[in-house]
């Protein structure tokens, strides 16, 4: 089951079967109502077997998404595909007839929404408190050494991410623990690989969502009265794909948002051409991981390596849980930080992004951080040089501090501690 989810069917309302008795499923129901008269009157027996209201059905517009249905109707996109047996929900079809789950309202959020850019219990950054991360035997480390690396990293983070780099260096350097990456120089690239590919979940524009690709500015058209000089918005968007310079237009944002993403990476890395594909599997998290094919081969090496983690109060991955698959759920990738680190740190270890690895160009041996970049991207001569002075810096700082956060296990007192309580964020591929 790798890389598949575990969808349920809706839960109907249950059918009764006719008492063995006589009088059937009317003579039972006539007996109830009676006595229900009798005990509490006419009005709570009517009451009783009013019938439930027809559910909400939501026909599928042009530039409709299952989240943007999902948040309309206060509600929430699993809860969606459930009662609508959707198994991607990235491939809803203009027309199509959406059930709302009872129990939601087109007035505002449920618990577990989001409200203002932000889910309930989340911080906006997409760090989620409160969520459980785990994998198959965690390495034993030592909290303390572990906090004094955090702090260090931090400190070197520039000032403008200094947010994010509070949010996000816990969660990447416990997992860089739990993954047994005890050189502090590969650890230092994983640090500088997110700092550049994500700037620790920094935003380029109003509209962006944190750790999500978003490069070139909307434009929203406008006309101006040659008498007036009044000027109009149209309502019509526009903007330059940075991949190959097209002008993209559309009729809303929303709908531009799915055709600047197809001209850039539409047929590209798995994703179907003329879908929301390619907006859906754009860079997310940590590396930026983009396309379909990369966010299934690494939902599978995920669940093959026995990695668990809590979203939105399921847990995925594991005997019991459902499958860790990245195809249904891609936002998970850019909302999840322990998720996002993990991804990112598995693929560089294993070459999982360009078929190189870390461990190629930072070992015992020495230590080439501008040629490194090869693992992520090819653009090693137009930043691999950068990056690498990223690196450095980080290494100078946790170069000292990384080793003791494995001495755990060694000391006699006081006990080891596992690595501290998982926080949440973002993770991606290769931009």
């Amino acid at each position: 089951m790798s890389g598949l989810q575990q969808t349920r069917r809706p839960e109907n309302a249950p059918q009764e079967e006719a008492p063995s008795g006589g009088g059937g499923l009317l003579g039972t129901l006539t007996n109830w109502v009676s006595q229900l008269s009798a005990s509490a009157g006419n009005a709570a027996a009517a009451a009783a077997i009013t019938p439930a209201a027809a559910p909400t059905v939501h026909t599928v517009a042009r530039g409709d998404t299952l989240g943007a249905i999902a948040k309309k109707y206060g509600t929430t996109t699993a809860a969606l595909q459930q009662a609508n047996n959707i198994r991607d929900p990235s491939r809803i079809a203009i027309g199509q007839k959406i059930t709302i789950p009872q129990g939601t309202s087109a007035q505002g959020n449920t618990t577990g929404q989001q409200t203002t850019g932000q889910q309930t219990g989340q911080q906006t950054t997409g760090q989620q408190t409160g969520q459980q991360t785990t994998t198959a035997g965690p390495v034993t480390v030592n909290a303390e050494a572990l906090q004094k690396a955090v702090d260090a990293a931090i400190g070197v983070a520039p000032a403008d991410m200094q947010d994010g780099a509070k949010k996000c260096i816990p969660g990447i350097l416990r997992q860089c623990a739990q993954a047994g990456m005890k050189s502090s120089a590969q650890t230092a690239y994983v640090l500088a690989t997110a700092q550049h590919e994500s700037s620790f979940g920094l935003k380029r524009y109003s509209r962006s969502e944190s750790f999500v690709e978003d490069r070139n500015p909307f434009k929203e058209e406008t006309t101006k009265d040659n008498k007036t000089g009044k000027v109009t918005k149209t309502g019509k968007w526009t903007s330059t794909v940075h991949t190959n310079g097209a002008a993209v237009k559309a009729d809303s944002q929303e709908q531009l948002e799915i055709d600047y993403w197809d001209s850039a990476y539409g047929g590209k890395l798995g994703n179907v051409a003329g879908t929301t594909d390619a907006r859906d599997f754009r860079g997310r998290g940590f590396v930026q991981l983009t396309g379909r094919d990369n966010f299934k081969k690494m939902g599978d090496l995920l669940t093959k390596e026995g990695f668990t983690y809590t979203q939105d109060d399921v847990t995925y991955g594991g005997q019991g849980n459902p499958a860790i698959d990245l195809i249904a759920h891609p936002d998970h990738v850019n909302k999840n930080m322990e998720l996002a680190a993990r991804l990112m740190i598995i693929g560089m270890q294993q070459g999982s992004f360009t078929g190189k690895k870390i461990g190629d160009y930072v070992n015992e041996n020495g230590t080439d951080f501008t040629n490194a970049r090869r693992v992520i991207n090819g653009d090693t001569a137009k930043n691999g040089a950068h990056i690498g002075e990223i690196a450095t810096s980080y290494n100078n700082a946790i170069s000292s501090l990384w080793a003791p956060v494995f001495e755990a296990a060694a000391a006699a007192a006081p006990a080891a501690e596992t690595a501290p309580a998982a926080t949440s964020t973002t993770s991606g591929g290769p931009s």
